[in-house]
């Protein structure tokens, strides 16, 4: 993104999108290494995220981001960087190419924790399997290992609440995109 602005004389932009990447990478260093993270600061860096990827995309998609307001000023904890890749998922292999791309996420309390509802209107699971095969891409999401990985972690530290549940949406056999649901524990 950086490239194509600089590459078309596009400056305030180009420093634009600079500063957000360097406010994104900030935001990642604070959280990588941390188990916990405050919900506000997981919004920050979600917000962060997908400015910079409707920049990257040419604002090819549309997204909401909204945090039920019982969850504000609480100071509440939740496991690090769970949602952010289920986001880059939605956007890499469900939205990329398309010209209206939709997608939705709607964090709310549960009794012990949050639930994420990450939502698109893309391709579908099975449709971006089929172009990863046609491409010859290995179709191995990092996002989703690395997110099972983590469950388990929270599973072994006594969070037995803590899952990943992914829905393909259809109009009968027509693909309308994919939704996943993520229960995260308050620390």
């Amino acid at each position: 993104g950086i490239q194509n602005f600089i590459l078309h004389s596009k400056k305030i932009e180009a420093f634009n999108y600079l500063s957000k990447f360097a406010g994104l990478l900030r935001i990642i260093t604070k959280s990588s290494t941390e188990i916990f993270i405050e919900l506000e600061r997981e919004v920050e860096l979600l917000s962060t995220y997908l400015d910079l990827e409707k920049l990257r995309f040419r604002d090819a998609f549309d997204y909401t981001l909204v945090v039920d307001d019982n969850l504000r000023n609480e100071n509440l904890r939740i496991p690090s960087m769970m949602i952010q890749p289920v986001v880059e998922n939605a956007i890499i292999h469900g939205l990329s190419k398309l010209k209206e791309g939709q997608l939705s996420i709607k964090i709310q309390r549960e009794s012990d924790g949050i639930l994420c509802i990450v939502t698109d209107n893309g391709r579908g699971r099975e449709a971006a399997i089929r172009i990863a095969n046609k491409n010859k891409l290995n179709h191995l999401s990092v996002a989703t290992v690395n997110g099972n990985e983590r469950i388990e972690s929270l599973h072994s530290l006594g969070y037995a609440h803590a899952k990943i549940e992914i829905d393909d949406l259809y109009d009968g056999y027509r693909p309308l995109g994919t939704r996943v649901r993520i229960y995260l524990p308050f620390k």
